[in-house]
């Protein structure tokens, strides 16, 4: 069971690499076809769509998420969990102005194990609260 919840921990950090690095074909590996995505003003389903939608990354200039607390049950081939993470979203507001958008957020997802391998059936987005202020890295 423990190397059940380990193999989920790493499928959520794979998740987040994916995303980060825009590497949004990589979710077919991760995400089972029939997969759901779901967050506020967003419904996706099928890996398909997902991959799809995922160009609404392009508006920021980079993300990172930092995924933490990964609580996980485990009934056999299936799985549920709760995961937390901080994900932060470099941009340029309309005056150019570089900010940084940070959510904290969770995953409620739902996991299905086939052929020794955990992948996401359901993955909803909570966002728990917002902050978006200036960077304030120095201009080069």
């Amino acid at each position: 069971m423990d190397s059940d919840k380990q193999a989920i921990t790493e499928l959520c950090y794979y998740y987040a690499r994916a995303v980060d690095r825009r590497r949004f074909q990589s979710l077919r590996e991760l995400m089972a076809a029939n997969c759901s995505l779901t967050a506020p003003g967003i419904s996706l389903t099928g890996v398909e769509e997902i991959i799809a939608g995922m160009a609404a990354l392009d508006q920021y200039k980079s993300t990172s998420h930092a995924v933490y607390n990964c609580l996980i049950e485990v009934s056999n081939d299936t799985a549920s969990g709760e995961i937390y993470c901080q994900a932060s979203h470099i941009y340029d507001d309309e005056q150019g102005v570089e900010k940084k958008l940070d959510w904290g957020l969770r995953y409620l997802d739902q996991y299905q194990k086939s052929n020794d391998q955990w992948q996401f059936t359901q993955r909803q987005l909570v966002i728990d609260w917002t902050q978006d202020l200036p960077t304030n890295r120095p201009q080069s």
